[in-house]
C-alpha cells in the first residue's frame, strides 16, 4: 500500500520553513550562546529563537511519518513537543550540539502520539480566542481584579461558555497555533 499525498496545506507549511529565518546560518557557538542565555535568564523570546531555529529539522523528522492522513500536522506538533522537551532539558556542558540531543525526543514524542492516536492541537481560531483571553486575564491580574470566566466574559467579550471551554481545552492540550508558554511545556 502506498502513501497518500500529504495534505497542500501541510507541504506549504514546510516549504515555508525553507525561508531563511527557519534556517538558521551561524555555527554551533552561536546557538550555544542562545542556550546559554536562555537557561540563565528563561527568557520566552530566547526560548521562541530556539524552537525556530531547529523547526525544520523537525518538519523533516515528521515528514517520514506522515502518510496523507488526518492526523499529518499533529504528527509535526508531536515533533516540536520533543523539541521543547529537548530545550528544556539540554545540558549546555554536554558535547553534542542541541539538535543531536533533541532528535530523540522529537522521535520519542511522535512514536507516543502514533500509539495514542490522540490529537494534539488547537484550531488556529482556538489559538486567537486563547491568545485573547491569555490577553485579558494578565490585564486583570495586573489591575488587581479577579478573573473568573465571567469577568473575563465580559472583558474578551466572548460568551462565558467558550471562556470554560477555551480554558478547559488548553489544560489538557497543547496550543502550537501561538507562542507557547514555556512554563506549561515543563520548562521550569
Amino acid at each position: 500500500m502506498s502513501k497518500k499525498a500529504l495534505d497542500p496545506d501541510i507541504v506549504s507549511f514546510f516549504n515555508e520553513l525553507s525561508k531563511p529565518e527557519y534556517n538558521p546560518i551561524g555555527d554551533r557557538d552561536v546557538e550555544t550562546e542562545i542556550i546559554r542565555r536562555y537557561q540563565s535568564t528563561d527568557d520566552k523570546e530566547l526560548f521562541q529563537t530556539l524552537i525556530k531555529r531547529n523547526l525544520r529539522y523537525v518538519a523533516s523528522v515528521s515528514r517520514k511519518y506522515m502518510d496523507g492522513g488526518d492526523h499529518d500536522i499533529d504528527i509535526f506538533h508531536a515533533g516540536v513537543l520533543g523539541l521543547i522537551t529537548a530545550i528544556c532539558k539540554y545540558d549546555i556542558n554536554s558535547h553534542c550540539k542541541l539538535i543531536t540531543y533533541a532528535r530523540d525526543w522529537i522521535k520519542y514524542e511522535i512514536h507516543k502520539h502514533r500509539r495514542s492516536k490522540s490529537s494534539i492541537r488547537l484550531t488556529h481560531y482556538m489559538c486567537w480566542h486563547v491568545q485573547k483571553i491569555d490577553t485579558a486575564i494578565e490585564d486583570l491580574r495586573k489591575a488587581g481584579h479577579s478573573h473568573g470566566d465571567e469577568v473575563v466574559s465580559s472583558v474578551t467579550g466572548l460568551p462565558r461558555e467558550r471562556v470554560n471551554a477555551v480554558q478547559k481545552a488548553r489544560k489538557t492540550q497543547y496550543v502550537i497555533g501561538h507562542p507557547l508558554d514555556y512554563k506549561e511545556a515543563g520548562c521550569i
